[in-house]
């Protein structure tokens, strides 16, 4: 019996797609909630009203 497990030849390029992918969607949800946080408010109000 063969027990070989077939690998992907482009298996590095789906990987680094995916821990982007992954990055990215951890990056988006950390800045949505530190927007919803007090002290995001209060600085991301602060930015805004600079002149």
């Amino acid at each position: 019996k063969s027990r070989a497990i077939p690998i992907p030849v482009d298996l590095d390029g789906q990987v680094n797609a995916l821990s982007l992918k992954t990055h990215t969607s951890m990056v988006q949800r950390a800045v949505k909630d530190w927007k919803l946080s007090p002290l995001g408010h209060m600085i991301t109000g602060s930015l805004r009203n600079y002149r």
